[in-house]
Order: structure tokens, then sequence, then C-alpha cells
């Protein structure tokens, strides 16, 4: 059988070079969509977001009326809404999270000093292969968590004084 010129330690034959290629570029696709996905369910986030409010406002401006006493609905929705993005996020990053391991062992397989996977992951480790400190305590992931979350509390507690405010 033929084998790969690329590695002395692990051989290969032509035939399983290619079905793990294959597999690896069928990775990055998910990586990709997953990735991709993050970026709309953010996109989501404001527009939804910024929709409610909008119409918290309109509520606002017809004062002395029936409209008042719904004022809290939008907040209330857009808190629900900013949990659930929450979630849907934590669920993508998992899925990203899986795909980069998987890249990592699939570049394992196919190159000697790893590749595109192997670089981001690594990127935020230290030479002991631990977290770098500076890196994982304000990551992208903790920052959209943060907001998320923050986003949905000041929500939830503005809904909470509107409803209680014209509801009496």
């Amino acid at each position: 059988m033929p084998q790969s010129k690329n590695h002395s330690d692990k051989m290969i034959s032509d035939g399983q070079r290619k079905s793990i290629e294959l597999f690896y570029q069928e990775g990055i696709r998910i990586h990709l969509y997953c990735v991709e996905w993050r970026h709309k369910i953010i996109l989501r986030f404001f527009i939804s977001t910024a929709a409610l409010l909008i119409l918290a406002g309109w509520l606002w401006e017809r004062k002395n009326t029936e409209f008042q006493s719904f004022l809290f609905l939008p907040f209330l929705i857009a808190a629900i809404m900013s949990v659930g993005y929450f979630l849907l996020d934590r669920r993508i990053v998992s899925q990203i999270n899986l795909s980069y391991k998987t890249g990592i062992r699939l570049e394992k397989a196919l190159f000697e000093k790893g590749g595109h996977f192997a670089d981001i992951f690594e990127a935020g480790r230290d030479r002991a292969g631990k977290l770098n400190n500076r890196l994982s305590i304000v990551s992208y992931t903790f920052v959209l968590e943060f907001f998320y979350l923050s986003t949905s509390l000041i929500l939830f507690v503005l809904a909470a004084i509107l409803f209680l405010h014209y509801s009496m």
C-alpha cells in the first residue's frame, strides 16, 4: 500500500488519507455553518430587542390610555427572548468547540504540525496547555453571555417595575 509522504510516524494509505481529507472538509463546512448561525443569533437578538423597545416607546407615548397597562409586556418578552438567545448561543458554542476538537484530531492524522483548528485552539493556551488567564477571562463567549444575561436582568427588572406601577 502506498504510504503518506507527510508523516514518518503515522503511516496511512492514500485511500485512508482521502477519506480523512473529505471528513476534514465536511468538518470545516459544519464549523463555518455553526459560526454563521452564531452571528445570525446575535443579529436577531439586536433586531428583536430593538423592535420590542420601539414598541415600548410607542406604548409610552400613549399616555392616559388603556395601552399604558401593557407597557411591561415588551420588556418582559425581550427579557425572555434574551434568555432564549443566551441558551441558543451556549448550544452553538458547544458545537463550535466540538468542531475544533474534531478538526484537531483530523489535522493530527493529516499533518505533522497541525493546521487551522489547532492554531486557533492553541492561541488561547500557554506552553503547558492551560488556558491563558488573560484570554480566558475576557473571551468573546464570556462577553456575549454577560451581555445576554445582564440585558435580560435589566429588562426583567424594568418589566416588574412597570407592571407594579401601572397595574395599581
